[in-house]
């Protein structure tokens, strides 16, 4: 497969998006061809994804993907590709649910005897070494934990049950992190979470932080380069980064071959039903 086909590399995401859920989560069942997920700490797992893409959206699945998230107190929360039929999004918009924020989803192939490290414009940022975070290590993964986390949210928005969430996802097979250092203290962090979707081994670059001081220096860029050939390492072809839109990492995607492939959406409801503002007619 190649990454010109904008809803083949939707279909693979999305599908991966609803493996994350049933793998990560704390609890996942399957509703509407998709996956819903809680994990109690982690915000990113609770969520509704790949509705459609294994089978019809009914009404029914609707109401009980509404009644999944407000029985266990948190947002309703749907993710859903730019493809999504309008009758989808009609169904959702008739229970309250609202887009929150748009990512682009930018894809790249990975070719087998490729050295991404070789595309870097300006070479390998000075006195840099990247290291493979030791999932076995209690101290480095808790290190690495903190600094994702505190990259993208304040300090007291930062709990022990979403520390302990993100420790547990960092310590799956399916997740590899790397840590970049520069004089022996952290720079920037970023991991590989990588699985095989219809015979396709397709991976996402993602949890991405550059600690502040360290930023300006292509730190962030050459990262991805190297995750980009630790994808290659394990049998990827296909390579993908979300993105909010307007943000430093298109910049660094597009830098490094990546294409925008599609947008997703990410709606929300309120929690509580009495609420929520009924859809315009």
């Amino acid at each position: 497969m190649t990454t010109s086909d904008p809803r083949a590399i939707a279909r693979l995401n999305e599908l991966r998006h609803a493996h994350i859920g049933s793998t990560y989560g704390d609890e996942s069942e399957a509703i509407g061809g998709g996956r819903v997920s809680f994990c109690a700490g982690s915000p990113w797992f609770c969520r509704a994804a790949g509705l459609g893409q294994q089978g019809p959206v009914t009404d029914e699945d609707l109401d009980r993907i509404v009644e999944y998230f407000r029985s266990r107190g948190v947002e309703p929360k749907v993710e859903i590709p730019v493809f999504a039929p309008k009758e989808l999004l009609d169904g959702l918009a008739e229970r309250g649910f609202g887009v929150r924020q748009f990512e682009n989803v930018y894809a790249r192939a990975i070719g087998a005897d490729e050295d991404v490290r070789r595309a870097l414009p300006r070479g390998w940022p000075e006195g840099l070494v990247v290291e493979t975070m030791d999932a076995s290590d209690e101290e480095a993964v808790r290190e690495y934990v903190l600094t994702v986390l505190h990259g993208f949210m304040p300090p007291e928005a930062v709990t022990g049950e979403m520390i302990a969430s993100t420790v547990r996802t960092m310590t799956r097979e399916s997740i590899v992190g790397f840590v970049g250092r520069i004089g022996g203290r952290i720079a920037a962090v970023g991991a590989v979470e990588w699985t095989e979707i219809e015979g396709t081994r397709l991976c996402a670059l993602a949890g991405a932080v550059t600690v502040e001081e360290f930023r300006g220096r292509g730190v962030q860029l050459a990262l991805i380069a190297h995750r980009l050939n630790a994808a290659r390492d394990l049998g990827c072809t296909i390579a993908l980064i979300e993105s909010f839109p307007g943000i430093p990492t298109e910049r660094n995607a597009a830098r490094l071959g990546f294409g925008l492939a599609y947008a997703r959406a990410v709606l929300t409801a309120p929690v509580r039903p009495e609420a929520a503002t009924p859809a315009p007619v």
